[in-house]
């Protein structure tokens, strides 16, 4: 199975914490699970706007990486984080904010994802970069394992709907369960989308409960 793709977004003025977080995710590459890309990549010659909206289509995961230049830049937030968000929420991809430097993210649409490091405290507050940036590296490792394990491991209800309502109820059509609890921003079945033993994973990306699916907080259901 070939590996994952992870966009990049970021502001060039947080362009060295971004190099820093690159040599921590090498591992992913070097174990064949996951390659970064990031507009610093486009070949010379090449137009960069239709590059960068290629890539961030085709990507499996998007990073993220959150500061006051980010959130000031309007490219990084009228493009890159509006289109991150869209296939986010149509269940296309993962996105993952990463806090790199103070600032007000949780007033940004994105404030209802979890994000890294661990409580959402900002790279540059952590007496030790490196030891932020591996928790960055650990959280982003531990969700690209979830993926390709259900991808490893497809169900039949992949390919019908989530639920369908019968006589007695909401039943799964995949699982067989009565009133499946569901995620309440993807509405997906938590048992069809590999979440055992329970319907929930507790990930370490910080306090709470996420869905495996889209990965959103589900400390509250939908039945």
């Amino acid at each position: 199975m070939s590996g994952l793709n992870i966009f990049i977004a970021y502001s060039h003025k947080d362009n060295a914490l971004k190099d820093a977080l690159l040599e921590h995710l090498v591992v992913l590459r070097r174990a064949g699970k996951a390659s970064a890309w990031h507009d610093q990549n486009i070949d010379p010659g090449s137009e960069w706007e239709p590059e960068i909206s290629r890539r961030l289509e085709g990507s499996d995961i998007i990073l993220l990486l959150i500061s006051a230049s980010f959130m000031s830049s309007e490219y990084c937030y009228n493009k890159e984080l509006k289109a991150a968000l869209e296939r986010h929420e149509r269940g296309q991809c993962c996105v993952i904010p990463v806090i790199l430097r103070p600032c007000d993210w949780l007033a940004l649409p994105l404030s209802k994802l979890q994000a890294l490091p661990k409580c959402g405290k900002a790279v540059t507050l952590w007496p030790n970069q490196d030891e932020a940036l591996t928790d960055v590296a650990k959280g982003i490792h531990s969700k690209i394992d979830q993926i390709l394990a259900r991808r490893s491991h497809p169900t039949e209800s992949n390919s019908q709907p989530a639920v369908v309502r019968t006589a007695a109820g909401d039943v799964c059509p995949g699982c067989g369960t009565v009133n499946p609890q569901r995620c309440a921003s993807c509405k997906r079945c938590f048992v069809c989308n590999g979440d055992s033993p329970s319907w929930f994973s507790k990930v370490i990306f910080g306090e709470g409960y996420n869905c495996g699916a889209c990965t959103s907080d589900v400390s509250g259901f939908v039945s």
